[in-house]
């Protein structure tokens, strides 16, 4: 194979199954909402997993911990290419 097809193809494979972690904001008194969006190669599960280890981040970095506030969302667009998945949450002491 040579380098000027073994380039691209490596290129394409490291893009293949992205996520996109987004930033945590505020939605309401003291909760938060952490979202992870991904392309069609990324599962709906791996996404709330992402979402929930971002969640648990901003909480540590408050020296807290998180506690779910709902069941989460879960968003398709495109044509059902990309899904987001957001959970939301608070920071609890302890």
């Amino acid at each position: 194979m040579s380098i000027r097809t073994s380039l691209p193809l490596a290129v394409l494979l490291t893009l293949a199954g992205c996520a996109s972690n987004g930033r945590v904001h505020a939605v309401g008194s003291g909760l938060y909402s952490a979202s992870t969006t991904g392309d069609g190669y990324v599962s709906a599960p791996r996404l709330r997993e992402q979402s929930l280890d971002r969640a648990e981040e901003f909480c540590a970095r408050q020296g807290k911990r998180m506690r779910l506030a709902g069941d989460g969302d879960s968003r398709e667009s495109r044509a059902g290419m990309y899904t987001t998945e957001s959970v939301t949450f608070s920071c609890i002491e302890g």
